[in-house]
């Protein structure tokens, strides 16, 4: 049996070709290519460059290693799943279910920060000393709030000291559990006014502070400032 066959330019010509070679031939024109996954593997020395690289929609891109700068912007890209990178920039998109500094906390810079939930910032408990005349103990300026157990012994109030933070940080100071009866004095490194300490009285007494770049300012406080 000969068969010839020609397709416009293309002038194919094939000769003696089954029927059944001639159905598979004519299949697999009709087939679109499907690639399961692309991978694409840089070594230490050299870079990958791509004018364009699209996926559809629906792929799910995956980065492993830790020597990347990824560039994401709004468009086909789905995901990226695991892996570490260092120097992303993501621009148009939403980060979703991932604590952002989880296991090294760092400053961040946010323009606008709006909270959907409530608020919650670190707290530390300290318990103050035994020294006499009056107990002693410091204010960390890595948690938000301090938390403070006062001491019996001694015939002064205990003291809590407060070193001088960043410009804008705020710091929050409650006596919790009162046992001297003299209170509690909060005496920051610099405090703006003329007075140099606020001293809480009672159980449940607190002081809100902000700094200012030189001194911390009271802002609020159920205390007396001395």
């Amino acid at each position: 049996m000969n068969t010839n066959i020609t397709g416009g330019k293309m002038g194919t010509k094939i000769k003696r070709l089954g029927f059944v070679g001639l159905l598979v031939l004519i299949s697999l024109s009709f087939i679109t290519p499907v690639f399961a996954s692309v991978a694409v593997y840089v070594n230490d020395d050299n870079k990958g460059l791509f004018e364009k690289l699209n996926f559809p929609s629906t792929v799910t891109v995956t980065q492993d290693g830790t020597k990347a700068d990824i560039a994401i912007t709004a468009g086909p890209v789905a995901a990226i799943t695991s892996g570490t990178a260092s120097g992303v920039t993501i621009t148009g998109s939403t980060v979703n279910s991932s604590i952002i500094g989880g296991s090294s906390p760092a400053a961040g810079t946010f323009t606008t920060l709006t909270s959907t939930g409530a608020f919650i910032g670190s707290l530390e408990n300290v318990s103050m000393t035994s020294a006499d005349p009056a107990g002693l103990g410091t204010a960390s300026l890595v948690t938000l709030t301090t938390e403070v157990t006062t001491h019996a012994t001694g015939a002064s109030s205990d003291v809590l000291s407060l070193a001088d933070g960043t410009t804008g940080q705020l710091k929050i100071i409650n006596l919790k559990v009162s046992n001297e009866t003299s209170g509690l004095k909060v005496t920051p490194t610099n405090i703006k006014g003329a007075t140099t300490d606020v001293l809480l009285g009672t159980t449940g007494d607190s002081v809100t502070l902000v700094f200012d770049g030189t001194a911390w300012n009271v802002i609020a406080t159920t205390g007396t400032r001395e």
